[in-house]
């Protein structure tokens, strides 16, 4: 097993039930981690700005809309 650490940039959940944090207890932070009340503000539009604005070296894919209104992979 391998331990690490990862970073996590312009992360979405879904506000559910008794949900108020992201992963390991975040607070939102626009920068970083942001609530949503419904699957459908978390569009590819928003998803694609998003690779523009985080750096990094590997090539990412981009976000269509899927079945079921879902964001997926092209």
């Amino acid at each position: 097993m391998a331990n690490g650490t990862i970073t996590l940039n312009k992360c979405y959940y879904i506000k559910q039930g008794d949900t108020k944090y992201a992963i390991n207890g975040k607070n939102d932070d626009l920068n970083q981690v942001t609530a949503c009340d419904e699957i459908s503000q978390i569009t590819p539009t928003i998803l694609n700005d998003n690779i523009n604005n985080i750096e990094h070296t590997d090539e990412w894919k981009k976000w269509k809309l899927g079945e079921n209104e879902y964001p997926i992979f092209e």
